[in-house]
């Protein structure tokens, strides 16, 4: 059993370290980015190469894939949980 313990207090402690210098890697990365640069800093998305027509027929693609998945997951829950009656 005090094995057991000293193999995982060396697991914590390596991954502890691990993790510290994945954060101070990160850290100095982000330092050349600029001042006050923010790791998780929301970026502005890029201009749409779509034209408005393709931006309707990606949003109609979308909702109908949505609908689908809905009436498919709907008849899946029904056939698995649900009592004929």
């Amino acid at each position: 059993m005090n094995e057991l313990i000293a193999r995982l207090m060396v697991f914590f402690v390596a991954a502890v370290s691990a993790r510290l210098a994945l954060a101070e890697q990160r850290r100095a990365s982000g330092s050349r980015r600029g001042a006050g640069a923010s790791l998780m800093a929301p970026t502005k998305p890029e201009p749409s190469p779509l034209t408005a027509e393709q931006r309707r027929w990606a949003r109609k693609a979308a909702r109908n894939y949505a609908r689908a998945q809905e009436k498919k997951w709907r008849r899946w829950n029904e056939a698995m949980f649900e009592t004929t009656k």
